[in-house]
């Protein structure tokens, strides 16, 4: 073999060497730029599909509270005027028109209107008292003849004739629902009411019943 073949063939040898190795480089290239795809694919987060939701209220309903008070409604008229005491129930902090004499807690209430004397005897005195808030109803009796004796300078215990009534005023009731805001109420549209329309001595009639004729004098009239 001459020299100018054997360089011919080491020049042959190197070249297929050469390809063999590069075609290795390209395998190895690919194989780390998968590698690296993969790699990028995994550590990618995967996108999250929102899903609209509706926002709760969270406001609590304020329950409304029925409040009870004493309140003193004065009127004019052609010849002078006159001023009384009335239940009147509001809510939500509203505030009754006129002048407001006592706020009620839970209980009894009780309404006391009197007369002394006659025309005969040289003119009617007149007098009232209204309580609430007592545990009990003879207590609320008692309560509102002390108090009418005290705003009527002690005319109440000798009155000659007497309109007294009572009932109960409950903390929660179906009651609270059916009566007129700010407004005077009767007090026959509260629970348990009674009574007693007399003349004193007391005497038991279709507008005294005898159960309320016995509270009137267990209260103090005779």
């Amino acid at each position: 073999m001459n020299t100018v073949t054997y360089r011919l063939l080491s020049l042959l040898k190197k070249t297929i060497q050469l390809h063999q190795l590069f075609r290795a480089s390209v395998v190895t290239v690919a194989w780390v730029l998968s590698a690296t795809a993969s790699l990028n694919a995994v550590a990618q987060p995967s996108s999250i599909q929102t899903v609209n939701t509706p926002s709760i209220s969270t406001t609590q309903s304020v329950q409304s509270v029925t409040v009870l008070s004493i309140v003193q409604v004065c009127t004019k008229m052609a010849r002078g005027g006159g001023c009384q005491l009335l239940f009147v129930p509001t809510q939500n902090e509203l505030t009754p028109a006129g002048n407001i004499h006592a706020t009620c807690a839970p209980g009894w209430l009780a309404y006391l209107s009197v007369e002394q004397g006659t025309v005969e005897q040289g003119g009617v005195n007149r007098g009232e008292a209204v309580v609430c808030g007592y545990a009990d109803a003879a207590s609320a009796l008692k309560a509102v003849i002390g108090a009418c004796n005290e705003q009527n300078l002690g005319m109440c215990s000798q009155a000659s004739r007497i309109d007294m009534q009572w009932a109960f005023w409950p903390e929660k009731s179906t009651l609270l629902a059916t009566l007129p805001l700010n407004q005077a109420v009767d007090m026959r549209s509260f629970e348990r009411f009674q009574i007693c329309q007399s003349t004193v001595p007391i005497v038991a009639s279709s507008t005294c019943s005898t159960q309320a004729s016995h509270a009137a004098r267990l209260a103090g009239f005779k």
